[in-house]
């Protein structure tokens, strides 16, 4: 009975293994090798990348079909990822969207904040730190870059 007991454990492991479910994620870049190195970062992070955009418009269009948990959009690619934010967040609520630049202006930041953002990635930003941001985001904090947080939620920037 021992050796039975042992044996159903051992089978709950295994099922509750089959359970773990992996974060989904939309890609939204109009650069095909930068789609193509992000991949691999968030596969290496453990994420599932669900779909690739090259467009604000392909990237509102997979967002309403796979519901992803997580979209990253670049801010300037064609169509606006800032307004590609604004559309998907109306349709899914529930995803949580980052918005990748190459911008450090604090006016795309406001505007990405504005939109719904919960990140704001810089793409000179140190790679260390991109999975943790993302996984900030996907547990319900935001990722901002300091200095622009810091003229945004206190003007006098201390």
């Amino acid at each position: 009975m021992n050796g039975d007991r042992h044996g159903d454990e051992q089978c709950a492991d295994i099922d509750t293994a089959r359970l773990i479910k992996r974060d989904r994620v939309l890609i939204a870049d109009d650069h095909p090798l930068f789609r193509l190195s992000l991949r691999e970062e968030l596969e290496a992070e453990g994420l599932e990348v669900c779909a690739e955009a090259a467009s604000a418009n392909e990237a509102i269009i997979f967002a309403s079909e796979l519901r992803p948990e997580l979209c990253l959009l670049d801010i300037n690619m064609s169509g606006s990822g800032i307004e590609a934010a604004r559309t998907i967040l109306a349709s899914v609520p529930d995803t949580k969207i980052v918005l990748l630049t190459a911008s450090s202006e604090f006016d795309d930041f406001v505007a990405a904040v504005d939109a719904g953002a919960a990140g704001y990635l810089v793409k000179h930003m140190d790679p260390t730190q991109f999975g943790q941001a993302l996984r900030d985001v996907l547990a319900g904090r935001t990722a901002y870059p300091r200095s622009l947080a810091a003229r945004l939620f206190d003007p006098s920037g201390r």
